[in-house]
């Protein structure tokens, strides 16, 4: 997930979440488009990132801090198992 600053498109967060992390709780179903839509009938959904422990969410910048990569290699590593 990336967020920027559209003034100077400067990244203030980029983030990962492993696959093992999206869950039926964290995934909100939408209701279906209209008969009239294009793609009538299609359901899309929603991520509920606060759903999400903050352990599962892996900082590469947050808040406009670059994060060493080293240290989120080694702290993205304790997720899997």
């Amino acid at each position: 997930m990336l967020n920027y600053n559209t003034d100077d498109y400067f990244v203030t967060n980029f983030l990962v979440i492993p696959k093992h992390f999206f869950t039926y709780e964290v995934i909100q179903k939408r209701k279906p488009l209209s008969c009239n839509a294009r793609r009538a009938n299609w359901i899309g959904s929603n991520i509920l990132i606060n759903h999400i422990p903050n352990s599962g969410k892996i900082y590469y910048v947050k808040n406009k801090k670059e994060f060493d990569k080293d240290i989120v290699l080694k702290n993205g590593g304790k997720l899997y198992f």
